[in-house]
Parts: structure tokens; sequence; C-alpha cells
């Protein structure tokens, strides 16, 4: 089989195509956020119907990680392979070049959020948030996970396990565009407003340019972390 394009030079971390293409990136997709936790959330509440609601999330929440820890061992085992390279996780500079492209990551974040603020403040909006409609306790249960499980969970699978697989098919700008939508896509709904499509949107180039230069997640975590932090923060801040 012909490939159409190499992974970025500069990815040391990335040697060759991995193993996996297009379909089981697919699959392993629809597994992890869509099959899998609709029925376990189905026979939970079957199972357990007087659970609360910030329960029922946290429980949701747990799902697709445990689900993505089952594939990439299936995957190891299945190809006889370490996945650390293909997913970024192979660490081969030195600390010093991981942290500076982490505080590039968050001054791409900062840039994006005073932008998007800017834009807000001329528009006379307020800054749009998916949790309006959540309770205390279900806000509490979702900054939980935005901050320990989600930039480390996300960037595996999306600039790990997706990005690299779509060099086999894109070049590279092509793949950190559809790696920066399907990041959108998994993160909003019909009902989002626009403004938060962009920005999610851009952080999704943002990581994805950072990890085609780099070959490494580990800066997309630190800005993803950094990112949901301040998102937490100001969470929390109108909570009170």
């Amino acid at each position: 089989m012909i490939l159409r394009n190499s992974p970025p030079k500069d990815s040391e971390a990335i040697s060759g195509h991995p193993p996996w293409g297009f379909y089981e990136v697919l699959t392993c997709l629809l597994l992890a956020y869509l099959a899998v936790p609709l029925v376990l959330t189905s026979v939970m509440e079957l199972i357990l119907p007087h659970l609360q609601e910030n329960t029922n999330i946290f429980v949701a929440q747990y799902f697709p990680i445990f689900t993505w820890l089952g594939i990439f061992w299936i995957l190891s085992r299945r190809y006889q392979t370490s996945l650390w390279g293909w997913l970024g996780l192979k660490r081969e500079k030195p600390l010093s070049y991981y942290g500076f492209y982490s505080l590039v990551t968050i001054i791409g974040v900062v840039g994006i959020f005073l932008l998007l603020s800017l834009i807000l403040h001329l528009l006379g909006q307020k800054p749009p948030s998916p949790y309006e409609s959540m309770g205390k306790e279900e806000i509490k249960t979702m900054t939980f996970f935005a901050l320990v499980s989600a930039p480390f969970v996300e960037e595996v699978v999306f600039r790990g396990f997706i990005q690299s697989a779509l060099y086999r098919y894109l070049p590279p700008y092509g793949v950190i565009v559809v790696t920066a939508c399907l990041f959108a896509m998994m993160h909003g709904g019909v009902d989002m407003e626009p403004l938060a499509w962009v920005y999610i949107g851009s952080l999704g180039l943002l990581f994805s340019t950072i990890r085609d230069k780099t070959g490494s997640i580990y800066p997309c975590m630190i800005g993803h972390l950094f990112n949901n932090t301040l998102a937490a923060w100001n969470l929390t801040h109108q909570l009170h």
C-alpha cells in the first residue's frame, strides 16, 4: 500500500505510521464515547435507579477512561509492540525542550482566551457556559474530571491515537484541522454557542500544531490542564 504522506520531519517521537488506521479509530471512538457509556449507564439506571444525577455523571466519566485503557491494552497485544512513541508519550528530548513548548502552548491558550474575551466584550455578551443548567454538585463533579483526567486522557486519544493515525491519509495541515474538528465535536453539542465552538476549535488547532511540531503530547497536556484550570476557576468563582 502506498502511503500518501510521512509524519512530520520534526517529530522524532513518531517512527513511521502506527499500525492502526481509520476504521479502527472510528470503531474505538464509537465504542469509548457512545456504545460503552450508553450501555453501562442504562444498566446502572436499571439496577440503581435512585442514584443522584451527579453520581451518574461521575460514573459516566469513568467509563470512557477504562474503555480507552482496555483499547490500548488490546492494541499493544494485537500488534505486539509498545504504543508510547505513536501516542506521543515517548520522551526523546531534554526536559527543557518540552518545557519550552509547554510555555508556548500556555501562551497560546492565554492568547486565544484573551481574544475571545475581547470579542465578547465588543459584542456585549457574557462568556458562554455549557454548565448553566447544572446544579452545584454536578458542576463540582465535572470540574473534578476537567482537572484530574480530561487533560491527559483526551490528549492521548486525540493528539496521540487519532492524530498519529491520520498522517497515513492526510498532509500535516489536514491532520491538524481534522483532529481539531473532532476535538471540538466531542466537546460540543448542537445547542452550543458559536463562539464556544470557535474557542474549543482554536484550542484544538493549537494543541494539534504543537503535537505536529514536537511529536509529543506532553506540552499539549500542560496547555490543556492550564486551560481547564482557568475554566474551573471561573466556574467556581461564578458559583460563589
